[in-house]
């Protein structure tokens, strides 16, 4: 969507190929990082550590303004520690979507595309094998 990228996922890790979907989305973005903006809004899933390298290797040090969206404590710890090293990522409870989108920098028509794209990417979502 224009300079953000929106990600949904469920309670599981993505696979590797939408994983190598997602890098290649940010490598196409590469040359305008600091513009590019990232919404997560997942149920838990979240990167393996072999994914987790991967990012890093595409972002080569640097930094993209990111905002993960969950209720999951567990990748709110995660984000809290890479946010150590990532200045610009920050997560928020679910109900707390509205400050995602500040934190984005996101204007109007941004958060309603947002929203309407988050609406359609769960509607696709492939459900976890936990529930």
């Amino acid at each position: 969507m224009g300079r953000v990228v929106v990600v949904r996922q469920n309670a599981e890790p993505p696979s590797d190929q939408e994983w190598e979907q997602f890098l290649e989305v940010l490598r196409e973005g590469r040359a305008d990082f600091e513009r590019l903006r990232v919404l997560v809004l997942t149920e838990g899933g979240g990167p393996n550590a072999a994914q987790r390298e991967s990012l890093a290797r595409t972002l080569a040090g640097k930094t993209v303004r990111v905002a993960i969206v969950t209720d999951s404590i567990a990748v709110r710890f995660t984000v809290t520690v890479i946010a150590l090293f990532h200045k610009d990522i920050r997560s928020f409870l679910t109900s707390e979507l509205r400050k995602a989108h500040a934190h984005l920098g996101l204007q109007l028509e941004e958060v309603i595309a947002v929203e309407r794209e988050l609406a359609a990417l769960a509607a696709l979502l492939r459900p976890s094998r936990s529930r």
